[in-house]
């Protein structure tokens, strides 16, 4: 799985490490980490915020595989 795209969002409570967390997991399993993760303190209200977060991850996985094949 190495090099494969990976991201971390999510919303938190109290201190919001948890997406930092992941995202350090996901890099020392050596997966090419979206760096723009994304959280939001209790529940992500603004929807058209994730929703760009993940338009975006999604271009960057079309992208790699329209260069491989």
């Amino acid at each position: 799985d190495r090099g494969k795209f990976a991201a971390a969002f999510g919303s938190y409570g109290w201190s919001g490490e948890g997406v930092k967390i992941i995202e350090d997991t996901l890099s020392n399993l050596k997966l090419n980490v979206l760096r723009e993760s994304m959280n939001e303190k209790f529940y992500p209200y603004n929807s058209e915020k994730f929703k760009s977060f993940g338009k975006v991850f999604g271009e960057k996985i079309v992208q790699s595989s329209n260069i491989q094949a």
